[in-house]
């Protein structure tokens, strides 16, 4: 009633619009999938995908709601961005979304008063600071996902690369130790 489930059950009458049987025998039923991690480039990266495209591919797939990663262009790193966000998503998405806040230097208090699903730590672009930016991080009372690459070891790795412009070489940059070593950093706050 009113887009809410009242009852679950077998032969279950209702009124109204809840009379309509859909015949779903031999079919699979399940809810509407969450996806965690969506990178929608609306703004100045729109051609590649905005809210409506990634919406619809979403619907395609069963894919209800998503979680919007905050490295847009402009990024997600301030509440005044996340609101123009917010409503850009509210005019173009088909489905449920939210979106994460980028942390950043900027980063305050009060962003932890944020509805947001989680505040997004791009390890890799924490500088020199890593251990004084993971405890700020840490005192936030928003719920935390981690980008894990330790950046000193693919700031490295790029010195040596000699960087060819071949996109295979990303994995040797961002080589395994990079994600290990930053995973640790973050279980040992």
């Amino acid at each position: 009633e009113e887009e809410t489930i009242i009852r679950v059950g077998k032969d279950l009458k209702g009124k109204g619009d809840g009379d309509e049987v859909i015949d779903v025998k031999g079919s699979v039923v399940m809810p509407g999938v969450v996806d965690a991690h969506v990178h929608v480039r609306d703004w100045k990266e729109a051609a590649k995908e905005d809210f409506t495209s990634a919406s619809r591919a979403a619907l395609a797939v069963g894919v209800t709601t998503f979680l919007e990663m905050p490295n847009t262009i402009p990024a997600i790193a301030d509440q005044t961005t996340l609101k123009q966000r917010v409503e850009l998503g509210e005019k173009g998405s088909l489905v449920d979304f939210g979106t994460h806040i980028g942390f950043s230097k900027e980063t305050t208090a009060s962003d932890a008063e944020l509805n947001v699903p989680s505040m997004k730590v791009y390890m890799d672009g924490l500088g020199n600071e890593v251990e004084d930016a993971l405890n700020r991080a840490f005192s936030s009372r928003l719920p935390l996902t981690f980008h894990c690459e330790d950046s000193r070891i693919i700031r490295r790795n790029t010195e040596f690369s000699h960087d060819t412009g071949d996109f295979l070489i990303h994995s040797d940059i961002r080589e395994k130790e990079a994600e290990s070593n930053a995973v640790a950093m973050v279980t040992q706050q």
